[in-house]
């Protein structure tokens, strides 16, 4: 077999049970060649599971241990990591439970998941500096409907049909969370940023839900207060803009 196809099968097998190609190629020695690639394959997997459960904290909380290890097994054998970092692994988790049969009896598993894997991403993204007033007030009033902003790396916007922060606070708490969970009949719009050195989010009006998914985009500023005043006609597009400058929201622009 040549290098390229035997280091093929051996990745294959650590996610599969199919080890017969590799059979003739393994040193028996005291152990057979299955055991041998079961070594590999335990060690795979429990890495994996770690760094999941390391970012995933309260989904584990929500589901329990022993569920959080078969959906994590599962998770690896469809997504086997591709990043050197086991830091980068895991994004894929919130689409995996979506559509995980058991998680079915936990309707807003997928997006507390989603929730966590924005606060993780949030708390490791590189720091900005703030935005050069000085540049922005350089451009002509009537150039201001050209101008698209870009936000901070750690921000993270949500659109959730569940109140995930409710649920991820009581998760927080000592009690069991699935003994005080009942669901409000409406969802949330949720901003994270990180100003400083923490994490914190708050919810959104449609209006400011709108214009910052408008500048995700790399809309104009014309065309994002067009949209944002769609949705909320009384919406202070001036006001919420000072706030995302003040506390490093927005911290680029270009014309």
């Amino acid at each position: 077999m040549q290098l390229y196809n035997l280091q093929k099968a051996f990745s294959a097998a650590l996610l599969t049970l199919e080890t017969q190609p590799l059979v003739p190629y393994i040193i028996a020695n005291g152990l057979t060649p299955e055991q041998r690639l079961q070594i590999y394959r335990n060690n795979i997997i429990n890495n994996c599971t770690q760094a999941l459960r390391a970012v995933y904290p309260t989904v584990e909380r929500l589901v329990g241990a022993d569920f959080f290890n078969a959906a994590a097994r599962e998770y690896v054998r469809q997504y086997p990591s591709t990043f050197c970092d086991l830091q980068q692994y895991g994004d894929k988790l919130a689409e995996f439970l979506a559509t995980f049969p058991p998680a079915k009896t936990v309707p807003y598993l997928a997006e507390v998941a989603q929730f966590e894997w924005g606060y993780h991403l949030a708390l490791h993204a590189a720091a900005h500096s703030p935005l050069d007033l000085i540049a922005l007030g350089q451009i002509a009033p009537d150039d201001y409907h050209q101008v698209k902003f870009s936000l901070h790396p750690a921000t993270r916007l949500f659109a959730m049909q569940f109140p995930v922060s409710y649920i991820w606070q009581l998760c927080q708490a000592e009690e069991d969370p699935n003994d005080q969970i009942t669901l409000p009949e409406h969802g949330e719009k949720i901003l994270m940023l990180r100003p400083k050195f923490e994490v914190e989010w708050r919810f959104l009006s449609e209006g400011e839900y709108a214009l910052l998914s408008a500048f995700t985009q790399q809309k104009e500023m014309g065309q994002a207060c067009a949209e944002a005043l769609e949705v909320e006609p009384n919406f202070d597009v001036g006001q919420f803009l000072q706030f995302c400058i003040a506390n490093l929201i927005i911290t680029e622009f270009v014309l």
